[in-house]
């Protein structure tokens, strides 16, 4: 048998994501990167005023960074509310001896299945963290680079 279609049959017919809403624009993230989506009321540390790094917030124990995506893709940052949703992701690149880093959210996380249906082309956009764009479903979404991601927090957050 063809070693292309044996490979091709090991792939799964759908993968689990979300899409994490940001301000003007939602990402898509397959289900395994995120660790956990959580609110919270507690101020971030250490962070700049008006850049990507908020500052260091604890979770389960743990102090992690905080950023905006946003302003990595070139828009002003947002304003952290009272209660701010975060998506905590599993680090695996140049942030995995820090374990975990969280994404300040505009809204509740959606699951959705990405299928051979799903509409992927290539990013004609020349912000560095966009992989890929996407439709799923009626929803515009874009595909990260996650090692740039992980790249830039690591720069943000080294002492």
């Amino acid at each position: 048998m063809n070693q292309v279609v044996e490979k091709a049959e090991l792939l799964p017919d759908r993968i689990s994501c979300l899409v994490l809403p940001l301000v003007g624009q939602r990402l898509l993230v397959p289900l395994t990167a995120i660790a956990e989506v959580v609110s919270t009321g507690s101020s971030p540390v250490g962070g700049n005023s008006d850049g990507l790094f908020y500052g260091w917030i604890n979770w389960r124990e743990q102090r992690i960074p905080l950023i905006s995506l946003e302003v990595l893709n070139g828009d002003g940052r947002p304003p952290l509310a009272e209660f701010n949703r975060i998506a905590v992701f599993n680090a695996v690149g140049d942030l995995a001896s820090l374990g975990f880093y969280g994404i300040r959210l505009d809204a509740i996380p959606q699951p959705v299945h990405v299928t051979a249906q799903t509409v992927l082309a290539q990013s004609d956009d020349k912000q560095i963290l966009r992989m890929m764009d996407a439709v799923v479903g009626d929803q515009q979404v874009w595909l990260p680079d996650m090692d740039a991601v992980e790249t830039k927090v690591a720069e943000l957050t080294r002492p």
